[in-house]
């Protein structure tokens, strides 16, 4: 049974590094345009945060993603004592990149979505 749809499976790449990064809420808004096939001047940022949540929550619910909801919620807050929500968004992420990909059929990181980012020789 699949966990995730084709463009929640292109966060998980992004967030593994497998696109070229320039600004992370406006890549995750085109992963969400294209994903959604809206326009991307119709995105906003609370479908940023709606998206990378549910992503998130999924991952977790799924036991992709080991911390308890307690520790991640008090873990925000740990470094900063004003929190943005781009700060929430860059955390979910960061704890969706470490996740062990087996069993969640990622595929490749597809190019209509982001810039890939070139592999070294």
């Amino acid at each position: 049974m699949e966990i995730l749809t084709e463009s929640e499976k292109q966060l998980v790449l992004y967030s593994k590094g497998h696109f070229v990064k320039t600004n992370l809420i406006d890549d995750i808004k085109k992963i969400v345009a294209e994903g959604f096939e809206i326009p991307l001047e119709s995105t906003h940022f609370y479908h940023s945060y709606n998206f990378v949540a549910d992503t998130f929550l999924k991952l977790h619910k799924a036991n992709y993603i080991d911390a308890s909801m307690h520790d991640f919620f008090c873990g925000l807050f740990k470094w900063k004592q004003i929190l943005k929500p781009e700060d929430m968004i860059q955390d979910m992420l960061s704890n969706i990149s470490t996740i062990r990909a087996a069993g969640l059929n990622l595929g490749k990181a597809d190019s209509k979505y982001l810039t890939l980012k070139q592999l070294k020789e």
